[in-house]
């Protein structure tokens, strides 16, 4: 058996099949509460953000209700309005979607968000998260083009070093190491290990890299330019995507 509510200051309350009921009049309850969620034995109320559980003698009044009522909570599912805002348990027809069960915590603070419940934060806390998120996504990508290990950075430095320099005295005189270390590795010529590792920096540092930063700097000005936590979401959602694409190209 299951009973959503949520409850105004005046007692009034919203719950399955019924629109406006007072509390103290259909089950005896006291008030005030923010949110009540009773299931099987085991329910919570939040009152001013915190969550509380139900005690033996609130379980007890609700069961009584609800065995009195056996078809209040019939038909009804877990529903969330076009914003992400928990419904409650409400008849398909008032829900603009359909969710597995509401969040853990007070549904006043949560919005379900591609998929799932989200914690929400003010809107600086969220643009915050937001771009960090931003900041390991375009790590995350820059993986595909280069090894990250300790001190593999600056070996790629020294070889596209070694190898321009190489390059410009016209593959003559005494092979740089990294040059030679590729060579061997790849089992080519010092030649083609040279144009073979500017031909990565050229593909890096003119293509891949700059699109990366791209993203990732338009992404994070977009999250910061937004006035709403589900602006800043979206525009986080939005260069995401587009971050990961690069890797699928």
């Amino acid at each position: 058996m299951k009973l959503h509510m949520r409850i105004d200051g005046t007692g009034s309350a919203t719950g399955p099949g019924d629109s406006s009921w007072n509390l103290l009049n259909r089950i005896g309850l006291p008030v005030p509460y923010d949110a009540l969620y009773y299931e099987d034995g085991q329910g919570v109320y939040w009152l001013d953000g915190k969550e509380f559980p139900l005690d033996t003698q609130t379980i007890s009044a609700i069961e009584t209700y609800l065995m009195s009522n056996p078809t209040q909570g019939a038909s009804v599912v877990h529903g969330v309005d076009a914003e992400g805002n928990y419904l409650g348990l409400v008849p398909r027809a008032q829900a603009h979607a359909v969710v597995p069960r509401g969040p853990k915590g007070n549904p006043a603070k949560h919005r379900w968000i591609n998929g799932s419940w989200v914690a929400m934060q003010s809107l600086a806390e969220t643009k915050e998260r937001l771009m960090q998120e931003l900041d390991q996504v375009a790590g995350s990508v820059r993986t595909r083009f280069l090894t990250s290990a300790p001190g593999q950075e600056g070996t790629y430095i020294v070889k596209e070093q070694q190898a321009k320099a190489f390059a410009q005295s016209n593959f003559n005189g005494p092979v740089p190491p990294y040059i030679q270390a590729e060579a061997d590795a790849m089992g080519g010529t010092p030649q083609q290990a040279t144009e073979l590792i500017l031909a990565i920096a050229h593909q890096w540092n003119n293509i891949a890299g700059p699109a990366i930063e791209k993203l990732r700097r338009q992404g994070k000005l977009a999250v910061e330019a937004a006035t709403t936590t589900l602006d800043a979401q979206a525009a986080a959602d939005t260069h995401r995507a587009q971050l990961i694409a690069i890797t699928q190209q």
